[in-house]
């Protein structure tokens, strides 16, 4: 039987590349979308001010019924508490996921949380617990790692290609966007580390069980709240992953395994669109090789990945692990790395 998602919050991720998704899949069945309640608003507000913000939620969320049926919610805690909702997808601003993240769990309910998972490793552990003890699936959304062209990645590099495994590289960043942009408030778990940087810390946790970080450097230049961009090193056993990210830089998107015997890289690793036609670039001793990968449609593949985590019980402890150990070092590289300039 298919799982019954709802979505909290009218958020873009949700309306042009998961609920798609979640229309697409076998596994799920659209429940609908929840808009805030008066009590639910995270900014102090008049009623006028609340009365304003929810008439554009209100059409907003209209358009979603239009574009993919399914209800509205009038308060996220409404639709938790539904009984016609099995599981929840999360897209708020990341300073809101721990409080909507556990209301969920304490009712009942797997959860699926947009990157990053929490704004800090305490209260990632806090929700990894919680879901143990409720026997509930929990993950977020890293759906690069599902891609075709990143499961070629790690093919060629189970298949010995690359040798043994000397470097990884992962680089992320895009020019900078509208100043009302959440990523650029503290309050709202803004800054480079937790929106794009998550992305290069996932990839190199791909191949490293549990690595060390040796050098982190945030910088947050004058009159921003949070990080603008950064680097860290991890290493694990000889292997260093070396880690670039900003939200005020040219655009790049590029993952590498550098190996005695060859390298691989993607040049679109985290971000592809559905219809991108993805490829890996093999190079060794026998020369240079562009290898195809097609398209592939990684929410889809994300929520495949969080069906089979609803379905058995006995794979989600290897995704609790996972969970614990992405919020963990981002928090080890906000403290070790933060400067002002």
């Amino acid at each position: 039987m298919a799982v019954r998602i709802g979505v909290i919050g009218t958020s873009d991720v949700a309306k042009r590349r998961m609920i798609p998704a979640i229309k697409a899949s076998r596994n799920f069945e659209y429940a609908g979308v929840a808009i805030a309640a008066s009590a639910e608003w995270d900014e102090p507000h008049t009623e006028d001010a609340y009365a304003l913000m929810l008439g554009r939620k209100q059409a907003k969320a209209q358009e979603f019924v239009g574009l993919f049926g399914g209800k509205v919610y009038g308060g996220y805690e409404e639709l938790i508490r539904s009984a016609d909702v099995d599981a929840v997808y999360i897209p708020l601003p990341p300073s809101l996921h721990y409080k909507w993240g556990k209301c969920a769990l304490e009712h009942g309910k797997h959860v699926l949380m947009e990157k990053p998972f929490c704004v800090a490793g305490a209260q990632t552990e806090e929700l990894v617990a919680l879901a143990k003890r409720n026997n509930l699936a929990l993950t977020e959304n890293y759906g690069f790692v599902y891609h075709s062209q990143f499961k070629k990645i790690k093919e060629l590099y189970a298949g010995g290609e690359l040798g043994e495994l000397r470097e990884i590289r992962a680089t992320f960043g895009f020019p900078h966007r509208a100043a009302t942009d959440f990523r650029y408030s503290r309050t709202y778990g803004g800054g480079a580390l937790l929106d794009c940087g998550g992305y290069t810390v996932k990839a190199a946790c791909q191949f490293l069980r549990s690595p060390e970080l040796v050098f982190a450097s945030l910088t947050k230049p004058a009159g921003y709240e949070v990080d603008l961009f950064g680097s860290a090193v991890l290493r694990e056993s000889g292997t260093n992953a070396l880690l670039s990210f900003g939200m005020d830089n040219a655009y790049k998107c590029e993952f590498a395994l550098w190996g005695s015997c060859g390298e691989v890289f993607s040049t679109r690793a985290f971000t592809a669109p559905d219809d991108f036609e993805s490829t890996v670039t093999l190079c060794t001793k026998s020369g240079k090789q562009v290898i195809p990968c097609g398209t592939c449609n990684q929410f889809l593949a994300c929520l495949d990945s969080f069906y089979n985590l609803i379905a058995s019980g006995a794979v989600r402890d290897e995704e609790y692990k996972a969970l614990c150990l992405q919020s963990g070092l981002l928090s080890a590289i906000e403290a070790r790395g933060t400067a002002d300039v």
